[in-house]
């Protein structure tokens, strides 16, 4: 197995099945079997990639609210108890169209691609991947236009 290959995590290999915040969302507190297992800054969610894609498996209602940070989409999901959501806040409108000066670091920051008729992969609401095919929008005074994906 190269570096690269990763094996899908499941639930076992988070030390929680749920995650309940306090009032003040400062910490996060993670239950195991219902017993404290450990608690964390409640800002921070589970990091990982949607392609290939390294969610937790095997959850059920006792991991609802349970935050997802896809890094190679810089978007935010949440898990109801039964499936994964867009969590509110979690990333700009899909599909936002910007305008950058060229060069720009938008090429390198995930969640963005250049609309120059390519396709690409995006997520939908629930977190699965997607085709899209770009629109094609020609530069404007040395403005590029990217599409939020």
């Amino acid at each position: 197995m190269s570096s690269t290959d990763r094996i899908k995590p499941t639930i076992a290999d988070y030390p929680f099945v749920n995650q309940v915040q306090d009032p003040g969302a400062q910490r996060a507190v993670h239950l195991l079997n219902d017993k404290l297992a450990s608690v964390s800054d409640a800002a921070t969610p589970l990091q990982g990639t949607l392609s290939p894609d390294q969610r937790p498996l095997n959850l059920d209602r006792r991991a609802t609210d349970l935050l997802f940070y896809s890094t190679d989409f810089d978007r935010i999901f949440r898990w109801t108890g039964t499936g994964w959501e867009d969590a509110p806040g979690g990333g700009e409108p899909r599909n936002l169209i910007g305008w950058f000066w060229q060069p720009t670091p938008v090429v390198s920051r995930p969640g963005w691609a250049l609309c120059n008729n390519s396709v690409v992969q995006q997520t939908d609401s629930q977190g699965n991947l997607v085709r899209l095919q770009t629109p094609i929008v020609n530069a404007i005074n040395g403005l590029v236009a990217y599409i939020r994906l």
